[in-house]
């Protein structure tokens, strides 16, 4: 397994990707050769059973995940879950929480769209969405200005009108980072900070004061393998995890034609998130569970 590959960070139908849970799994194995992958859909676990069926169908390891939205100082940092226990009553409540304020924000979201003139309602972004999506939000929103002319293409449309700041941007109902890591690790899980890159830390010590809050709080690793990291800041964020003792993870982030530029197991084109990332993961994921015991 010296040269295996895997994709620890793909969406499917049940929040934001295009591809169907098991669609997923064919591709990881039939097009990517892909040997273990892991579904993080935002804020549910809807699609986790589907994926892990068509895993053992397809002879490909799979593990439990999900991606979580905190509050962090006016940002949104997203911890990735893994392992956790999808049956866990305290997390299923919670993730249905934070899917109630998306249902919440998307109202006033058309609401407010339908105020600076354009005619959307929520029966068309539901017809967006489709009936195999779980949970509505943005992109699907995008979407339907997409094909109302509104907009040319869902960059266009998330730059105008629905990105933070924009006219049309609303906040919604977050937990705080210590919050999403404790819901993962209380079912079970191991909590990752998702695309360190993103969150545009203005120098290394905003990322270590970070890194020892959510550490003090249970993190567990940070995603070193990302589609837009350049292979100086894989390093960087391997020696990073090394420093607080952190687990290394990695993946494209896929969503099919919902991030068409990024695809499953290779990203932009050069990712190659390695094999070698299993044993400390699985060793993590089994303390996790003990320490519940």
């Amino acid at each position: 397994m010296a040269n295996s590959r895997i994709d620890l960070h793909i969406h499917s139908t049940a929040s934001d990707g295009s591809f169907t849970p098991r669609q997923l799994i064919e591709m990881a194995k039939r097009k990517c050769a892909l040997d273990a992958v892991a579904l993080t859909d935002h804020d549910t676990v809807a699609g986790v059973a589907e994926f892990q069926e068509a895993g053992r169908e397809f002879n490909i390891e799979t593990f439990t995940g999900v991606e979580v939205s905190a509050d962090f100082t006016g940002r949104t940092m997203h911890i990735l879950g893994y392992g956790m226990d999808i049956q866990d009553f305290s997390l299923l409540r919670r993730l249905k929480s934070i899917q109630e304020g998306r249902s919440i924000r998307n109202i006033r979201i058309i609401e407010r769209l339908q105020s600076l003139g354009i005619s959307i309602t929520i029966d068309d972004v539901k017809r967006e969405a489709g009936t195999t999506c779980s949970q509505i939000g943005r992109p699907h929103i995008a979407g339907v200005l997409l094909k109302k002319g509104v907009v040319v293409n869902t960059r266009d449309a998330f730059d105008k009108y629905l990105r933070r700041g924009a006219p049309a941007y609303m906040e919604r109902k977050r937990f705080s980072p210590e919050e999403c890591i404790n819901m993962i690790f209380q079912s079970g899980g191991v909590a990752v900070l998702a695309h360190p890159k993103v969150l545009q830390f203005s120098h290394q010590a905003e990322l270590e004061s970070t890194l020892r809050r959510l550490c003090a709080a249970g993190l567990g690793g940070i995603e070193v393998y990302y589609s837009s990291h350049r292979p100086s800041e894989v390093k960087f964020y391997e020696q990073i995890a090394d420093k607080f003792g952190l687990i290394s993870t990695g993946g494209s982030d896929f969503h099919g034609a919902n991030k068409p530029s990024v695809m499953i197991g290779s990203g932009n084109g050069s990712l190659n998130v390695p094999g070698s990332l299993l044993p400390p993961l699985r060793a993590a994921i089994a303390a996790a569970k003990s320490d519940l015991l």
